[in-house]
């Protein structure tokens, strides 16, 4: 059995393209959520303050 992947530093690894970017058109577009809920995630943040 392999081990999963776990990224960590998302933020870092899309800087270069957060300016262009509206993370509240892409969260809605790609996951029908809420912008707030795609930052958590860049944070590694589940939706039950669990990382």
């Amino acid at each position: 059995m392999t081990t999963p992947v776990v990224v960590t530093d998302m933020k870092r690894k899309v800087q270069y393209i957060s300016m262009s970017v509206s993370w509240r058109d892409f969260a809605n577009a790609y996951f029908q959520k809420s912008s707030s809920w795609f930052y958590h995630k860049m944070d590694g943040i589940n939706g039950n303050g669990g990382t």
